[in-house]
């Protein structure tokens, strides 16, 4: 696995942040942090597999501001390369398409923003 990839740290269950005082919707949020993580991980050994270099990942960019003046940061979930061309790859993990494939959770403003992302970042990365 690329170490770009690796979050490191400990597991929750490893921390004993699964204790009682942890409501449903709690644990809930953990299980789809968890299933986002597999996602981007899987995604990631696919791509690199398919020959694209992953070389980023959860990589964040600020690109302008709102109206009253706060930072807007655009995370993208994989930053590769496919040859020489950069690509902005992000992630979508569902345990089924039942409600909405996940290519219809990527909007407008993400579209937007991660298009606004390209001249901000070093072709280094």
């Amino acid at each position: 696995m690329n170490p770009l990839l690796e979050a490191g740290g400990t597991p929750a269950s490893e921390n004993n942040l699964m204790d009682s005082s942890l409501t449903n919707t709690s644990t809930k949020t953990l299980a789809h942090l968890d299933l986002g993580k597999r996602g981007e991980e899987l995604a990631a050994a696919y791509l690199e597999r398919a020959g694209i270099r992953i070389v980023a990942a959860n990589f964040v960019v600020p690109v302008g501001r709102n109206r009253v003046g706060a930072v807007i940061n655009v995370e993208i979930d994989l930053v590769a390369y496919d040859g020489e061309t950069l690509c902005f790859i992000e992630v979508k993990s569902r345990m089924s398409d039942w409600f909405a494939p996940p290519e219809a959770n990527v909007d407008r403003r993400k579209q937007r923003q991660t298009r606004a992302c390209g001249p901000r970042v070093s072709p280094d990365v």
